[in-house]
């Protein structure tokens, strides 16, 4: 399964655009993942019921997942989906972790706990594919 992610959908009968919280991959029981336009959603205008669903907008799979060291967020990024999430979901639970644990992981301290690790824990040689030391090789000539 995929992280749950915001999805702009748009209703095939009567053009309204609706908001919902989906996977892009639903789980385990699934082979293949099912496209969104073969879902089948409800309209909240005109009452259809089924497949035929355009996507317009969707936000990064990690946002709900934020702070996530793997997965950093600018500011702006984050501000914009908080607010699409704050105008169609409410009463969505992150909201209420807003500004405590949910806040994004920026780009800038990704780097930064990188860069401390990195300095923490040195590598001080390689060997290469031809068994030769190397302090500093290339990813493609460096033997995992």
């Amino acid at each position: 399964m995929t992280p749950p992610r915001l999805t702009e959908l748009r209703c095939p009968n009567c053009r309204h655009v609706s908001w919902v919280i989906d996977s892009d991959y639903r789980g385990m029981d699934d082979d293949e993942i099912e496209p969104y336009g073969e879902r089948h959603y409800r309209c909240g205008s005109c009452v259809y019921s089924g497949p035929g669903w355009e996507i317009g907008q969707q936000s990064p799979p990690e946002f709900l997942l934020q702070p996530h060291d793997l997965y950093p967020m600018t500011q702006e990024d984050f501000d914009y989906w908080v607010g699409i999430l704050r105008t169609h979901f409410p009463d969505h639970p992150r909201l209420s972790e807003l500004r405590t644990t949910f806040i994004p992981r920026l780009p800038e301290e990704v780097e930064a706990m990188r860069e401390a690790h990195a300095r923490a824990h040195p590598v001080a040689e390689m060997r290469d594919q031809d068994g030769a030391r190397r302090a500093d090789p290339e990813l493609e000539t460096a033997i995992e």
